[in-house]
């Protein structure tokens, strides 16, 4: 059984304070955070919301896979794979979204914040799981 290296600690870490803090204002600021981004969201309300329980559910499972002592490699490798390929298609969409669509100022600026902060948690955790490798 190997055990978790400190690199994929850290990968794991910034992506459940990144997941935390998103899914956070997701669910409780909502209104103040999507608002400028897609006006006449509120459609559906909920929608939002339910994305911002997802990422504040894989923010405490990252955390829980670091504090977790009797966790190795094997026991996490398959679920950090999983929620790094996750950012994989968030990315692809937003490009998409902003490339494709006639987004407001608001939504691309948002983007040119977002698409490099997962850009970075993608290669972290990709040179994460690398290096768990050697």
């Amino acid at each position: 059984m190997t055990e978790v290296k400190m690199l994929a600690k850290i990968a794991l870490l910034a992506y459940g304070i990144v997941c935390l803090l998103f899914g956070f204002m997701l669910i409780f600021i909502t209104e103040t955070f999507i608002a400028p981004l897609f006006p006449g969201w509120e459609v559906n309300v909920f929608h939002p919301r339910v994305l911002g329980g997802f990422l504040v559910v894989i923010g405490f499972f990252d955390i829980l896979m670091i504090l977790n002592k009797k966790w190795e490699w094997d026991h996490i490798k398959v679920a950090y794979m999983a929620l790094f390929a996750f950012i994989i298609p968030m990315i692809i969409g937003q490009i998409l979204v902003v490339a494709l669509l006639t987004p407001t100022a608001a939504f691309v600026n948002e983007m040119m914040i977002e698409i490099p902060l997962e850009s970075v948690l993608l290669i972290l955790g990709i040179v994460g799981y690398l290096k768990q490798g050697d």
